[in-house]
């Protein structure tokens, strides 16, 4: 990944000399670990951007947007919040490997997701109400429910670890696809039974590989990756599509090189 801590420090102080204002909630504790929300007002008016902090309790884990063959992804709901909605949900760099339960995306230690959220009317006042639901696991899974709630435009004064807490969240997001890491190709097969990305990656070998389908889609649990001259092709078996795949998508993250790309491909 293409991140650093100075960086994320030069990008902390530009934050800083914005105006803009911060909020955090409490902890909220369960057996296998503890959340809170904290939420930052961006300079461009309407824009909000805030973080949902997890850390799993020493042995537990916790999941990514897919979790895997088991497991709990995050479950935000915004539904009670005021004048907000959620554009979108971007997730750390997780961990690819293999449990007892079988593929594993996710987290064994502290993660932080960043939720990029709108005013609905930018004029109006908004409260940012969230029920959280994430994934605990150790021996046993907990299913791990909070509320938080924060309102948004009676902070009088910044607070120095939101600003840090939210950009130091930020430098731990996969890059966007770049010149050298990308994907150059993808799609369904001719028969659509296999969805099939061809990526140009950094480095040689075969990469690690996560993928998470929109709702509707089921892919096979394992993928066929070939390395071919600095392209990796790369074919998941699909064992169910929707009726219609009007905004079906697959969020693809690409691991080589010491770098993470993350992208989300329209299926078609």
């Amino acid at each position: 990944m293409k991140s650093g801590f100075g960086s994320g420090l030069a990008a902390l102080l530009m934050l800083a000399a914005l105006p803009a204002s911060a909020a955090m909630t409490d902890w909220s504790n369960a057996d296998g670990g503890r959340m809170r929300l904290s939420a930052l007002s961006e300079a461009d008016p309407g824009k909000m951007t805030a973080i949902l902090e997890i850390e799993p309790a020493p042995g537990w884990k916790t999941y990514w947007r897919n979790p895997g063959d088991a497991g709990m992804p995050p479950q935000i709901d915004l539904s009670t919040a005021r004048n907000l909605k959620l554009v979108r949900v971007d997730y750390p760099v997780p961990e690819i490997g293999r449990d007892e339960a079988g593929r594993f995306f996710g987290y064994h230690q502290p993660v932080t997701l960043v939720l990029q959220l709108q005013k609905i009317d930018p004029a109006q006042p908004s409260m940012l109400s969230a029920n959280v639901l994430v994934g605990l696991c150790r021996e046993i899974c907990l299913p791990f429910q909070s509320h938080f709630e924060l309102p948004l435009d009676d902070i009088s004064q910044p607070q120095a670890d939101e600003f840090m807490n939210i950009q130091m969240a930020r430098a731990t997001l996969p890059e966007p696809p770049s010149s050298g890491f990308e994907v150059v190709r993808s799609g369904l097969s001719a028969d659509g039974a296999f969805f099939e990305a061809t990526v140009s990656i950094p480095g040689s070998g075969l990469p690690e590989v996560a993928v998470a389908p929109s709702e509707g889609i089921l892919l096979g649990k394992q993928a066929e990756i070939m390395n071919m001259d600095g392209k990796v092709e790369i074919r998941y078996p699909v064992t169910r599509l929707p009726k219609s795949l009007d905004g079906a998508t697959i969020t693809l993250l690409v691991k080589s090189a010491g770098r993470a790309m993350e992208t989300t491909l329209a299926v078609k």
